[in-house]
Parts: structure tokens; C-alpha cells; sequence
């Protein structure tokens, strides 16, 4: 493409500019905090067993929290926060979830939409119940019609 080719191209995508990733999450957003009290008071309300808040594990040279554990599952909730549009963060929290899975602990990632319109608690609830019939020991797999 030249240089006229490229400067036309340019100037007739930046009359019409795509919206920026950060703009469009901002439509929607909650804050972390406020995504994960309302977390943590449908678990109580719909009577799933009851998290630990901000579990701390070590690795080598780190220290993490999970913002939901539930030990004797091995399961860990993670909310996911606007901060992820930080990179260094977002290589951070990358580091954690590894560690997590290679611990043996399940690792469910949600976000504030997520937690606002319910999806948070029916995988929630789900993974409980999963737990509860033990149907992936038995080597089955948990049936995914896409609407679950």
C-alpha cells in the first residue's frame, strides 16, 4: 500500500473509530469489590457451602490470595477486575491460576457481568453439584448442552 494509499486508509478509519476494549467494559462494569459482596451474599442466600475470603497461599518468592477458596474442594473463585487491562497484573494473575492447577486446586474465573446477570452462581452451583454426585471420578463427563 503507499504512503497516499495508507494516509487515506487512516484518515477514513479514524472518522469511524472502533470503540476502545476499555470503553466497552466500562459500560458494563462494577467494581471488584462490590462484584465480590454480592458474590459472596448469593452463596449465602442460595446456601452453597461458605467460601474462605481471600485465602493466601505462598509459592517460592510470592505470596497470593484467592478471592473465594473452599479448601476441603479444592476449589478457588476468582473475580476478575477491570484492573486486567494492566499488563503487568494480568502476567501476575496468570502466574497465580498456574500455580493453583498445578497445586490440584479447580480454578473457576468469573467476571462483575457475570456475577450481576447470575452466571457466576449457576457454575457455582453446578460445580457443587458436580462435587456432590462425584460424576467426573466415575469418568463420565458432565453433560454441556451450551445453555449450562
Amino acid at each position: 500500500m503507499s504512503i497516499c494509499a495508507q494516509s487515506a486508509h487512516k484518515e477514513e478509519h479514524s472518522r469511524y473509530p472502533r470503540p476502545d476494549v476499555s470503553e466497552r467494559l466500562m459500560e458494563d462494569r462494577v467494581s471488584k469489590s462490590e462484584a465480590e459482596e454480592t458474590l459472596a451474599l448469593h452463596i449465602r442466600a442460595r446456601g452453597l457451602p461458605q467460601p474462605e475470603r481471600q485465602y493466601k497461599f505462598a509459592a517460592p518468592d510470592r505470596k497470593w490470595a484467592a478471592d473465594f477458596a473452599w479448601p476441603d474442594h479444592r476449589l478457588c473463585v476468582e473475580v476478575e477486575g477491570f484492573g486486567h487491562h494492566k499488563l503487568n497484573r494480568y502476567f501476575g494473575d496468570v502466574e497465580k491460576y498456574n500455580e493453583m492447577t498445578q497445586r490440584g486446586w479447580w480454578l473457576l474465573r468469573v467476571t462483575s457481568a457475570m456475577v450481576k446477570d447470575g452466571r457466576a452462581y449457576q457454575t457455582l452451583e453446578r460445580f457443587f453439584g458436580m462435587w456432590r454426585d462425584r460424576s467426573w471420578e466415575e469418568g463420565e463427563e458432565a453433560e454441556c448442552d451450551g445453555n449450562s
